[in-house]
C-alpha cells in the first residue's frame, strides 16, 4: 500500500527542512534552459528555467515547471506553442537577462521567429532549440507543470551546454 500522506511516512510536514532541501539541490548541477512564448498579440514573454526534461520520444514530448506567480506561466497557458532553448556556455548573459535583469520585452531581441511554425521563437546560437506544442499542464505546489509535444529539433554541432550548479553558470569539461 502506497502512503497517501506525508504523515503516514510518519514525519512531521513541520519537521521537513526546506533550506535543507534546496542545500542538497545546489549540488545537483542542470543544464539551462529558456522557455520562450509569443502570444497571438504579439506580446513575448522568455525566463531562465533548469526543471527542463525529456519525457518521452513516442510522442517526442518535453516536460518544463514554471513558478506559478511568474508571467510565463499564464501566458504559455493561452498559447498552444512555446519553445525550449538549451544555452551554450557563451550564453549566461542571456540566462541572467531571461531571469530578470532585463524587462520581458528587451527578451525577445535574442531571438527570431521559426520559418516554419508560427510565433514560435527561438533562441539565436542556442545549443538545440525545441518547439513544442502544449499538450498538457498541471499545478503542483508553487508550479506549472507543462507538458510539450516537440514539433520541431534543432542542434549545434559543438556540445557545450551550459550549466547551474551552486548558484553559479559554468560549462561542461569531459574528460
Amino acid at each position: 500500500m502506497v502512503a497517501n500522506t506525508v504523515e503516514q511516512l510518519g514525519v512531521s510536514p513541520a519537521s521537513f527542512d526546506v533550506g535543507t532541501l534546496r542545500d542538497a539541490l545546489r549540488r545537483v548541477a542542470a543544464t539551462v534552459h529558456v522557455v520562450a512564448v509569443r502570444l497571438e498579440d504579439g506580446r513575448f514573454f522568455a525566463t531562465t528555467a533548469t526543471a527542463v526534461v525529456s519525457v518521452s520520444f513516442d510522442p517526442p514530448t518535453l516536460l518544463v515547471c514554471l513558478n506559478r506567480s511568474s508571467v510565463i506561466s499564464s501566458a504559455i497557458l493561452q498559447q498552444d506553442v512555446f519553445t525550449i532553448s538549451t544555452l551554450n556556455a557563451r550564453q549566461q548573459h542571456i540566462a541572467r537577462a531571461c531571469a530578470g535583469q532585463i524587462e520581458q520585452e528587451r527578451r525577445e531581441a535574442y531571438f527570431n521567429l521559426s520559418t516554419t511554425v508560427r510565433n514560435a521563437p527561438l533562441l539565436m546560437d542556442a545549443q538545440a532549440n525545441f518547439v513544442c506544442r502544449r499538450v498538457h499542464t498541471a499545478i503542483h505546489g508553487t508550479h506549472t507543470i507543462v507538458w510539450g509535444e516537440t514539433v520541431e529539433a534543432s542542434s549545434k554541432p559543438a556540445v557545450e551546454p551550459l550549466l547551474y550548479l551552486n548558484g553559479e553558470y559554468g560549462g561542461f569539461l569531459p574528460n
